[in-house]
């Protein structure tokens, strides 16, 4: 993550009063929960509300178990007014004027270059900050509860191409349930910007850096676009993590159950020091398939505890409509076969990608990158993975 500017704004400080605050509370303490309710912080924004009790992670007042969800085909407009009602023209007009702010601060207008970014786009968004329904909303999907701390920051990653039909849908039964789970949580759709095989595990790495160009989130769910949960109590806080979030799918693939015992896909946690001791990621997989398999290597060789709740309370409903299998990853199982010769070296430490293009959303933010292929050194020798004869090296 980069440190941010020297000159960073009030509310900034003011949140790392917050982060001392939740750290503290952490400690365990006895009394230390009635100690930082009496802090004597004034609430001015979305981060300096030092003043509020802490949330909780559990017993969460409002919680109602299984919903009744709508995987309908919908629309952006649709699933805006959905989630801000009456104040979604407003939402939609300071949306307009961050990506202004967020493009004079991001641009060099001399040479029209990209400037090195060593600030957080929070203390940027900032004055765009607007109170709906109890929580603080800033442009590009993030939100934060007005009446207590957030226990955990919590960034759900979404790699994304071409699924603009499930995007919505997915985002607005997504939305609600997290804002009554009381968490600060951000939306980032990781973008892949060209033709190539889908890579979902390097975009991951991309938005796991990115999405640290914000704010210092604890841990990070990544999301397949077209999974929904059916429960609310399906708590999407940073507590025991690693966590696999599926037990069942009502997809035809998995017959209500996972596709096999060790499955580590479609909606995963970690923290941000689970993902650092993994090395991220890999680059590698190109096209459908295995990437989830070597995560879940990784994390095993980490001696990191995976957990997965059972029953219906982490119950999938899977978005059935427009949806067009990707192309199947075709050396999966030789990249599998040789996955702890790369995680040192296939990951965080080799990514290399140019710089993304950020667009502020009303629901999420948009980070667009053109991903190319990366060289892993196996054996003293750099080899570039392609697994087709028309990828680029």
């Amino acid at each position: 993550m980069f440190e941010p500017a020297i000159d960073q704004s009030s509310f900034k400080m003011q949140m790392v009063e917050l982060d001392k605050a939740v750290a503290k509370y952490r400690t365990g303490k006895k009394g230390q929960e009635q100690e930082i309710g009496a802090l004597p912080q004034a609430c001015h924004g979305p981060f300096s509300c030092t003043t509020k009790p802490i949330c909780p992670d559990s017993d969460i007042p409002g919680l109602v178990g299984q919903r009744k969800l709508n995987l309908s085909e919908t629309t952006t407009d649709h699933a805006e007014e959905h989630i801000f009602g009456p104040s979604a023209g407003k939402v939609r007009t300071a949306v307009k004027r961050a990506n202004e702010i967020l493009l004079k601060k991001l641009v060099d207008p001399k040479t029209g270059n990209i400037n090195h970014v060593d600030w957080l786009f929070d203390q940027v968004l900032d004055p765009e900050a607007m109170n709906i329904s109890n929580y603080w909303y800033l442009p590009g999907g993030h939100w934060k509860p007005t009446n207590c701390l957030p226990r955990w920051k919590v960034a759900i990653l979404i790699p994304f191409r071409d699924r603009f039909h499930h995007l919505p849908i997915v985002l607005q039964n997504l939305i609600p349930m997290l804002q009554k789970q009381l968490l600060e949580f951000s939306f980032f759709v990781v973008e892949q910007a060209n033709q190539e095989l889908f890579n979902r595990a390097m975009l991951m790495n991309v938005g796991f850096l990115e999405s640290l160009n914000f704010t210092d989130y604890d841990c990070f769910i990544i999301h397949d676009v077209d999974h929904v949960p059916v429960d609310d109590r399906n708590y999407y806080g940073c507590s025991s993590m690693p966590r696999h979030f599926v037990s069942s799918s009502d997809t035809d693939r998995w017959n209500n159950t996972p596709p096999y015992d060790a499955f580590f896909g479609a909606v995963t946690g970690l923290t941000k020091a689970n993902i650092r001791s993994i090395n991220g990621f890999p680059n590698v997989y190109w096209g459908w398939g295995g990437e989830d398999d070597e995560i879940l290597y990784r994390v095993i060789d980490a001696r990191l505890k995976i957990t997965r709740d059972k029953g219906p309370i982490t119950h999938y409903n899977v978005i059935k409509h427009h949806h067009i299998s990707a192309q199947k990853s075709k050396d999966r199982g030789a990249l599998l076969s040789t996955y702890k010769r790369r995680t040192g070296m296939d990951g965080l430490s080799d990514i290399v990608y140019p710089t993304p293009v950020y667009d502020l959303h009303t629901l999420y933010t948009n980070v667009s990158v053109d991903i190319k292929r990366v060289k892993v050194k196996c054996g003293g020798v750099f080899k570039i993975h392609s697994l087709d004869s028309q990828s680029k090296a």
